[in-house]
């Protein structure tokens, strides 16, 4: 499988080929703790319950109250700096 061609473009994209939606072109993923699992699917619910925002805005709102750890994103090139720091993320 060939990286996406997302290398320094950050979120500003010109085009659906160098978009990762794995990442959202961060090339690295929050992942929730098992601890705070719970406590995050509340408040992810929570928020998403209007149906107003866009599931990453969600996903990042609910995340800031858990602990979580990074993952790199095996399917990007942005990812591809963070391979040495983090663990694969092997979601979705």
């Amino acid at each position: 499988m060939e990286l996406i061609k997302n290398w320094g473009v950050g979120k500003n994209i010109t085009s659906k080929e160098n978009f990762c939606p794995k990442c959202n072109n961060r090339g690295r993923v929050k992942v929730v703790r098992e601890c705070d699992r719970e406590k995050f699917d509340r408040e992810f619910d929570r928020l998403d319950a209007p149906g107003t925002m866009e599931m990453y805005l969600i996903y990042d709102k609910a995340i800031e109250g858990c602990q979580y750890d990074y993952h790199y994103c095996p399917d990007c090139e942005e990812g591809q700096k963070y391979k040495n720091e983090y663990p694969v993320y092997d979601g979705i």
